[in-house]
């Protein structure tokens, strides 16, 4: 579990090893924050192989701007976060990756980063004599509304307990 406050800062609450139960308290962690009301389901289509290191990735009306880091879900072969290239167009989001031929079904999902969270991490800190409880502050130059649903995506567990890495992925959150 993990929430935020009104001063921007992110906790992590309870974190264990998926394997043992434990909790852990000596892992590094460093999550970025995307927003979970910016989802955009992929429409039906293939992956395009642009060239040059480009996929398209076919998305109906998806409304982002070149530059907007992005991580897109559920996919088979392209479950990551990326930059949106400028190549986008209406109804196409290039991004730079390895092509691999994949027809998506419209399951998958898009989430856009807070751009804060891209530039600087959050980067978690252990509150001492807990049980897995960890601090970040979020580098944004506004607070984050309270009334919106954001995503955390830990980019990174680490520590004696490599097993974490099982727990990598999405979270949802509504504020408070």
């Amino acid at each position: 579990m993990w929430y935020i406050d009104t001063d921007n800062v992110v906790s992590v609450i309870g974190l264990r090893n998926v394997e043992t139960g434990a909790y852990v308290n000596n892992a590094t962690i460093t999550g970025i924050l995307y927003k979970s009301s910016a989802l955009r389901p992929i429409a039906d289509g293939p992956a395009v192989d642009k060239g040059s290191g480009l996929v398209g990735i076919p998305c109906t009306a998806h409304g982002l701007a070149s530059g907007v880091v992005i991580r897109i879900e559920r996919t088979i072969n392209y479950n990551a976060e990326y930059l949106v290239n400028a190549g986008s167009t209406v109804n196409e989001i290039v991004v730079t990756a390895t092509y691999t031929a994949e027809v998506f079904t419209g399951e998958e999902f898009i989430y856009e980063a807070i751009v804060g969270t891209i530039a600087a991490p959050v980067s978690f800190g252990y509150v001492s004599a807990s049980d897995g409880d960890y601090v970040g502050k979020i580098v944004y130059t506004s607070l984050l509304l309270q009334d919106e649903s954001y995503v955390l995506c830990l980019k990174e567990i680490s520590g004696s307990e490599q097993v974490l890495a099982k727990i990598v992925g999405i979270a949802g959150f509504q504020g408070l």
